[in-house]
């Protein structure tokens, strides 16, 4: 739907009006605002690859290895131009942003981890063994720059290299790895009476270097008691009421 705006002689398109020099200017709302201005823009690509390899050499002994990769890139950019406005409340000509400037910023990630553990379980009789020991790797590296420049000449095609004003640079990087062992002991009589054994040892780069590693034990004692014979006239109704005592560090 369009109008004619009779003192000028030209067409206008709803939500504009003219300026004293008669150049067309949109009025100052929202929807002029989402028209008009650049919204800044986000581009991103995700790389993930993963792999797993198990072998059972004997009956009860599993072995595990697994390994991640993945690779992050983001890249942004973000004009921020002076466009004028007409305000409809007191009809006065105003910018919506006093400064215009050009940002253009972008990041990259690159993750590692590799994943070892085996495990072997045994069963005699009433008795039930299972051990399991393994250990874990993971790095990253992550760099990133971002610049700002002010001064844009061509707001249909900002750039860095063609805006004039100010420009503010920056740039950063950092890395972490971890690296742990673990290992786990289940042993159970019946599915009666349990007893869990765990400990870890972790290791962490962000840590200072005389204590980046430390040993977390923890020790569980379970007692299953839908499994004693006083229980079984009431297996239909409690299959499993079980009691649980942990210590850890």
């Amino acid at each position: 739907m369009f109008y004619r705006a009779l003192t000028f002689g030209s067409y206008l398109n709803p939500g504009e009006t003219v300026d004293n020099d008669g150049k067309t200017i949109p009025y100052g709302t929202p929807n002029n605002y989402l028209r008009y201005e650049d919204a800044a823009r986000r581009y991103e690509e995700n790389l993930r690859l993963f792999g797993k390899l198990e072998y059972n050499p004997l009956p009860g002994w599993n072995i595990t290895a697994e390994y991640t990769f993945s690779k992050n890139n983001l890249n942004n950019k973000n004009a921020q131009n002076r466009n004028r406005y007409m305000n409809p409340n007191n009809f006065n000509t105003e910018y919506l942003f006093n400064q215009d400037f050009y940002t253009r910023s972008n990041s990259q990630t690159d993750y590692n981890a590799l994943n070892f553990y085996t495990s072997y379980s045994r069963a005699i009789t009433d008795h039930n063994l299972k051990v399991l020991v393994g250990t874990n790797y993971e790095k990253s590296y992550i760099e990133s720059f971002s610049a700002t420049r002010y001064g844009i000449l061509s707001p249909n095609s900002p750039s860095l290299g063609t805006s004039t004003g100010t420009q503010n640079t920056s740039d950063s990087f950092g890395q972490y790895a971890v690296l742990g062992y673990f290992g786990r002991i289940n042993y159970d009589y019946k599915n009666r009476y349990l007893l869990e054994l765990n400990g870890r040892l972790d290791g962490s780069s962000r840590f200072l270097k005389d204590s980046r590693f430390g040993f977390f034990p923890s020790v569980s004692a379970g007692w299953n008691v839908a499994e004693e014979g006083f229980m079984e006239h009431l297996k239909n109704s409690i299959p499993m009421l079980k009691f649980r005592l942990l210590m850890e560090r």
